[in-house]
């Protein structure tokens, strides 16, 4: 059976000189490296191809010593450069959309509305009214020009980080490199979604709008019939709908990356998630042991918008070769159990490698929900390894606490604040990126009353711009622009923030092991080092 080697790609890319020049570079290094002086790589393209794969793997794959994450060199060095919008090149058309749109949800609209042309006629007849200002005329301040390129560039990075993540971790593994490497180089390709015509738009240099959002069931489903194409095998996909069916028989002879994501994303979005019965838990946990058949797991996942890419024969095929896969399904209106809510990975000997549930947004997903995740972490007590999980486990079931209190419009104490703004540590999450719930919590927040409760300040105390720095501050929170520090430090400083969450807590230092920057270093960079700050704490030398 072809699993997307060196022939898929070859009948792909090999017109293509770039990828030409990369693969017969590859295989040239390949054969100075090798101990056997007299190993040769076969010239066929096809031949060729696997050992680029590998090369690409290890090069992706490598982690960094001390902490043993997974270096993100190539993503910064080698991708971003290439493909991420230049920010000169953003138009200012394109942010004046970005401004009418937030405009216009300030007071109410959602900025798909802005496509009826009686709406956004309002609200430019609103916009003049309130500044003076025609829209059509309306000279973007630089600050403001600054400040959504600034949100162009990090949109488009977290999109194509989200991408580069899954498809090089241990998860998208299951599906063969030449399959991973055809989808991330198609999706480089891909611009904003045209709802009216079903499709995503060609990307140029110019593109502003960010890459397509990664759904792993949509990407499952395109390797899957990819796949059954290429070795003759009949197609599993069914659309509930003749029409549809036929237009995705049709998609599938084009091997068109872009038209079949777009199409599986459509299907998968037009799935079951059945929000209105997360409340109710009664249910049971079936193990699909190694060695069971695919197919047998698959069919228990049809209908539902999971998000799990095991949801694809390919995807779970490859995972029951190895794992244990343990799913638990909730009650449906019938009293049957049937609905998926939560997933358990246990590889045996690697122990629990993945807990996932269905809760998902653009920016995260598989989580699991408020109400299941009691079920997941007493089942997980029971399970060789799962105490390793036991702190995310907690995290979750905090966080669940948090939520529920701000769905009831309840107030927050200080745990709950020290918790929710991650100060002491982050917020570990079960599915992929962050937690959703966490940004929805945050947005409905006010930094400026919670701040002094976190912090053990009265608001006074608490100064959110240079301009504010007087003898009763204890604390600053704002931009650290350059000529800030002397205040800072004059005035003995110490809970800095340049913004109020944990990994933008800036930690001003006398003392230094390694690699400080000097105050006059910060002072001729301070724009730059002020958009670096994210993970870890700044130290700044003082003397």
């Amino acid at each position: 059976m072809e699993k997307f080697e060196g022939e898929f790609l070859r009948s792909k890319y090999w017109g293509k000189e770039e990828f030409r020049e990369a693969v017969d570079e590859s295989a040239e290094k390949a054969e100075r490296l090798a101990e056997d002086e007299g190993f040769r790589i076969a010239q066929k393209p096809g031949e060729k191809i696997p050992h680029y794969l590998e090369r690409l793997e290890r090069i992706v794959g490598k982690r960094d010593p001390k902490t043993g994450e997974q270096s993100r060199l190539f993503l910064e060095k080698s991708l971003y450069p290439k493909y991420i919008i230049k920010p000169e090149n953003i138009s200012d058309d394109y942010i004046k959309g970005i401004l009418l749109g937030n405009f216009a949800e300030q007071r109410g609209y959602e900025r798909d509305d802005l496509k009826n042309e009686e709406v956004r006629q309002h609200v430019l007849a609103q916009f003049k009214q309130e500044t003076g200002q025609d829209f059509g005329g309306y000279q973007i301040p630089q600050e403001e020009r600054e400040r959504v390129r600034a949100m162009v560039v990090t949109d488009q990075k977290a999109r194509m980080g989200s991408w580069y993540r899954y498809l090089t971790s241990e998860e998208a593994r299951h599906a063969p490199a030449a399959f991973r490497y055809w989808a991330f180089a198609e999706m480089l390709k891909l611009g904003s979604f045209d709802e009216e015509r079903k499709v995503f738009n060609k990307r140029t240099e110019n593109t502003a709008a960010s890459f397509p959002e990664l759904d792993q069931q949509a990407l499952a489903l395109v390797f899957d019939e990819i796949q059954r194409k290429r070795t003759g095998e009949p197609s599993q996909f069914h659309a509930g709908d003749e029409t549809r069916q036929v237009q995705f028989r049709k998609l599938l002879q084009t091997e068109d990356f872009g038209k079949l994501y777009a199409f599986a994303l459509e299907h998968v979005n037009s799935l079951r998630l059945p929000t209105e019965r997360l409340i109710i838990t009664k249910g049971e946990w079936r193990i699909f042991s190694r060695g069971t058949r695919a197919n047998e797991l698959t069919a228990t996942l049809q209908g539902f918008n999971t998000k799990w890419c095991i949801a694809g024969e390919g995807y779970a095929q490859d995972y029951l070769s190895c794992s244990d896969v343990w799913i638990y399904f909730s009650e449906d209106a019938d009293g049957s159990n049937s609905i998926p809510r939560a997933c358990i990975v246990d590889s045996g000997e690697h122990g629990i490698t993945e807990v996932r549930g269905i809760m998902s947004s653009e920016e995260a997903k598989q989580h699991l929900d408020s109400h299941i995740t009691p079920v997941v972490a007493e089942k997980l007590k029971s399970m060789p390894g799962g105490e390793k999980w036991q702190s995310t486990m907690e995290d979750m079931k905090r966080l669940a606490k948090v939520h529920f209190k701000h769905l009831q419009n309840e107030p927050l104490n200080k745990e709950d604040l020290i918790f929710l703004y991650e100060i002491d540590r982050p917020i570990q999450s079960s599915g992929h990126d962050r937690d959703p719930r966490i940004e929805e919590i945050r947005k409905r927040r006010n930094p400026k009353e919670d701040a002094p409760i976190v912090l053990d300040c009265k608001p006074e105390e608490i100064a959110w711009s240079r301009d504010e720095i007087n003898g009763k501050t204890k604390a600053y929170i704002g931009k650290l622009e350059p000529g800030i520090l002397e205040a800072l430090v004059e005035r003995d400083i110490e809970q800095i923030y340049a913004s109020f969450q944990q990994e933008k807590r800036i930690r001003l230092e006398k003392n230094f092991e390694a690699g400080p920057i000097s105050l006059a270093e910060f002072q001729r960079h301070g724009d730059s080092y002020n958009s670096k700050i994210s993970d870890k704490s700044l130290k700044i030398q003082l003397g």
